[in-house]
């Protein structure tokens, strides 16, 4: 159509021209472009809504129920399609235009070219088996771990983030037995005392067989939810509007 050439064949196989890179390039923004239109003419219809929400695990254990018992009911045309990764993950995703919202823990401020709302506000401790000598402790230090095992959320997590800053402060290397990315095997292995985590204080209130010791400095995370400012789906305001106003 256009009379350059896009591809040079060789022996094995072929390579792109420059014609050809700018014209694929192109192309991404045209079809994106058009996913985009879309999906803003189905949001506007009174047809099946889609609202690609992307979260961290232990974030979703506590916050999703609410999302599947409230929002989910009250809006049976919405299909929630949820994404559980660690917070870098789910912030590239939000970036490639492959998720519409997410909800992730921070200190800092949110980006300018993001639209953001407050959510709630967790507190994390350290957490171990309920028969562990930790338990004397009332509050905890790096220094009171060093002779422990750790488990660890794998280094995508906000949470992990802070509590390797934690460590390094105070100069202490942790004895980290794994890093995951699921919660159910870091309880796991908290709950067989084979190591010591750390998790929501929140999530641990019907765990009879654990305890929680608080940071001696307490280390409290805020939790938001984010989405690009020129997406102005009906859906990402409605539910926006939904999160503000839960109460956890």
């Amino acid at each position: 159509e256009f009379n350059v050439t896009l591809f040079i064949r060789q022996h094995k196989g072929m390579i792109m021209t420059e014609a050809g890179e700018i014209l694929f390039n192109l192309s991404q923004n045209l079809l994106s472009h058009a996913e985009q239109v879309e999906r803003t003419m189905q949001d506007l219809g009174n047809g099946k809504k889609v609202l690609r929400l992307g979260i961290p695990p232990m974030i979703g254990s506590l916050i999703l129920p609410y999302i599947y018992g409230e929002y989910a009911v009250k809006n049976p045309n919405v299909e929630l399609k949820i994404t559980e990764a660690g917070t870098s993950e789910v912030k590239k995703l939000l970036k490639a235009d492959r998720l519409d919202m997410i909800l992730i823990p921070h200190n800092d401020n949110i980006e300018k070219e993001y639209s953001s709302a407050k959510v709630t506000e967790f507190e994390i401790v350290c957490c171990a088996h309920k028969n562990n000598q930790l338990k004397k402790l009332k509050t905890i230090e790096p220094s009171d771990l060093e002779k422990e095992n750790i488990v660890l959320f794998e280094n995508s997590f906000f949470q992990t983030q802070q509590i390797k800053r934690w460590f390094s402060i105070k100069n202490v290397e942790p004895k980290v037995l794994l890093q995951t990315n699921q919660l159910s095997t870091l309880i796991n292995l908290i709950e067989t005392d084979k190591a010591v985590g750390f998790t929501f204080k929140q999530l641990l209130k019907d765990k009879t067989n654990l305890t929680a010791i608080p940071m001696k400095e307490p280390m409290n995370i805020n939790v938001s939810l984010v989405w690009k400012k020129e997406n102005t789906l009906h859906t990402i305001k409605s539910f926006s509007t939904f999160m503000k106003t839960l109460k956890l």
